[in-house]
């Protein structure tokens, strides 16, 4: 007799089979606590993928929760998100969706099997991670549920690595009711934000964030910030203590990354990264070329303004790097270069720039100083003419602010 706990007994389609006349199930991939994942070959294209199920619960509220995570994965595009190629249902009403097929490991397997990531590697993954989640925060999706094993290692057919990020199935989406009540601990609690476990109805984007800075301290140290004996005892002590200390167990951790981490747990969500971007960006100064490259291209956010000098250092600037840094005033466009923000851990300020809809793209540099002036000259040469009334409490900042022209002081 097979044992109860063979996930071939939960899989409703066997190895052998097929499903809706064109999926031949090859074999069972894995089982979690809600869904079981086979793969299966396309008959028509020749395609593997993978599909998976919805196992255990049968409540509505389980199988709205299964479509909502094709839902959401489906509508974000990036490379870095496990794409959704079709949904559908069995005969007897419970759904399926059909998913890019994967070859490679998660990141819970990889630490189990090999052990802690560098400081690099970790930056790097995450980095790939915050890609995808700019999507999705974009688009007022929140994950609820980033940990080791919902990050995936993929491989390309080239061989190179891509990370993708899998299981939206308690993601937050927009203009959806939530289907539980904010008593009902939605996440895993090792990785979930103190407003998180206060109610998942009230996160936004910044409890992932949360989530990704334990993923980090997990990755360098090999366990997590936080560890209790039971789920209240972690619940009080993610809400109300300090992590563990990075460097207690990583004692060469550079300064910079260990600041990063506290940031990102942060206990009140406005003193982390406002956003995923932001994260990127002082990770890109740990992280390979490669990953420091991604994080410039994330849209969204803006570079964090800081000043420390951990930070602002990034192993992969050049000596005339350095030496352009140290040449520029603060605050100012390196000349001839591209808008500082695309450019990773070499400012921490965004560009200024000016355009005109009707007009040239392009300015003479003499143009913004001589229009601030002039706007200034006339402020005040109507406050002169105009003595009887009484004076504006406006500052002439805010009034050349009001017709998009800024002054830039002289060098």
């Amino acid at each position: 007799m097979s044992s109860p706990e063979n996930p071939l007994e939960a899989a409703p389609v066997l190895p052998g089979e097929t499903l809706a006349g064109k999926y031949r199930v090859e074999k069972v991939l894995g089982k979690g606590g809600m869904g079981i994942v086979v793969a299966a070959r396309h008959l028509e294209l020749e395609e593997r993928v993978a599909i998976k199920f919805l196992i255990g619960e049968r409540a509505p509220t389980a199988i709205e929760r299964f479509l909502r995570e094709a839902r959401a994965a489906a509508k974000v595009k990036s490379e870095h998100v496990c794409r959704v190629h079709d949904v559908g249902r069995l005969e007897s009403g419970e759904p399926y969706m059909v998913l890019e097929h994967l070859e490679g490991i998660d990141l819970g397997l990889k630490l189990e099997r090999d052990g802690t990531l560098s400081v690099e590697e970790a930056a790097s993954v995450v980095i790939e991670v915050c890609v995808a989640l700019a999507e999705a925060h974009a688009l007022g999706i929140v994950h609820r549920d980033l940990k080791p094993a919902n990050i995936f290692l993929a491989e390309r057919n080239d061989g190179s690595r891509c990370v993708k990020v899998l299981d939206f199935g308690i993601s937050k989406v927009p203009s959806t009711s939530e289907m539980t009540s904010t008593a009902v601990l939605m996440g895993s609690p090792l990785y979930m934000s103190p407003e998180q476990i206060a109610s998942s109805r009230s996160v936004d984007a910044r409890s992932d964030i949360w989530s990704l800075g334990v993923v980090l301290f997990e990755l360098v140290a090999g366990a997590p910030p936080f560890s209790a004996d039971s789920i209240v005892q972690l619940a009080v002590m993610i809400r109300e203590q300090a992590p563990t200390k990075l460097t207690d167990i990583v004692v060469d951790a550079p300064p910079g990354f260990v600041t990063i981490i506290e940031r990102c747990l942060a206990k009140r969500p406005e003193d982390r990264y406002a956003s995923v971007k932001e994260l990127a960006l002082d990770l890109a100064r740990f992280a390979s070329a490669e990953a420091a490259h991604l994080a410039s291209r994330i849209g969204g956010g803006r570079p964090p303004a800081h000043s420390d000098p951990a930070l602002v250092a990034t192993a992969h600037d050049t000596p005339s790097d350095r030496a352009l840094r140290a040449a520029t005033p603060p605050n100012r466009t390196p000349p001839g270069d591209a808008p500082v923000s695309e450019k990773v851990g070499r400012a921490t300020f965004a560009p200024l720039h000016t355009t005109m809809r009707d007009g040239p793209s392009r300015h003479p540099r003499w143009l913004v100083p001589a229009a601030a002036v002039l706007g200034i000259a006339g402020i005040a040469f109507a406050v002169t003419r105009l003595q009887s009334t009484p004076r504006s409490d406006a500052s002439p900042a805010s009034v050349v602010a009001d017709v998009a022209i800024v002054p830039i002081a002289p060098a």
